[in-house]
Order: C-alpha cells, then sequence, then structure tokens
C-alpha cells in the first residue's frame, strides 16, 4: 500500500500531510493574552474562519534541515498570524495546536498533528 502525501507549506516550511479535514467554522474576533489565543465570538457575524486541521510527517533528508524545520515550526506555534498556502487556501493562519506524535529518536521523521485557523479579522 503506498501512502500519498499532500504539501502545504505554512511560513516557508513544507510539511507533508497524511490527513487533512478543511472547514468553515463562525468567525470570531482573536486575541492573544499571555500566549494564549482568545476568540471572542460576535452575535449575527456572517463571517466564517477556515479552520484546517492536519495529520503528517516533517522529513528532510538531513538531521539538521528537519530540525530546524521542527524548530522554525515550534517558533511558528506563537499565536500569531503566518502565511499559509496548501493551492486552494492562502493567506494569514495561527496555529491553534501543535501536537508531536514521535518520540523524538529518528531526527529525519517527525510525526505531527496540527490546528490552524484562519485570521480573519473583518467584521
Amino acid at each position: 500500500m503506498t501512502i500519498g502525501y499532500s504539501e502545504i507549506t505554512f511560513q516557508n516550511v513544507k510539511l507533508n500531510l497524511r490527513s487533512v479535514t478543511k472547514r468553515k467554522v463562525p468567525g470570531t474576533v482573536k486575541q492573544k493574552i499571555g500566549g494564549r489565543l482568545i476568540k471572542h465570538t460576535i452575535p449575527a457575524r456572517s463571517v466564517y474562519d477556515w479552520e484546517i486541521t492536519a495529520r503528517g510527517v516533517l522529513f528532510d533528508t538531513g538531521t539538521y534541515a528537519a530540525t530546524t524545520s521542527r524548530n522554525i515550526l515550534e517558533s511558528l506555534n506563537d499565536k500569531e498570524p503566518h502565511y499559509y498556502t496548501d493551492g486552494m487556501h492562502q493567506g494569514s493562519y495561527i496555529i491553534e495546536s501543535l501536537d508531536w506524535n514521535d518520540n523524538g529518536n529518528n531526527p529525519l521523521h517527525f510525526e505531527f498533528s496540527i490546528k490552524l485557523l484562519e485570521f480573519n479579522q473583518v467584521s
């Protein structure tokens, strides 16, 4: 069985995805307080945000490159908007959650799950 990958780019870090779910969720106004993302719901707001949940693998041909990409992705988990593109969606997205599903023993191959939320502050 061959497992295919889709590739997305989040602030110049290429992520190889095994699965991805994209859905529209009611739009919120986002605020960063103390390193946490706070989402404020505004009644009767007709704006929607894209929420993208994905599982995949971050890998590279060299230990240094893969570890560097992992560190860059970790630094982007700062609840600030960053550029994202996957061929259909592009724009500013915030990492809502980032989890590493590996033990870190293979420096060429890091499994992860990530949830991205569109940064849409339009009223």
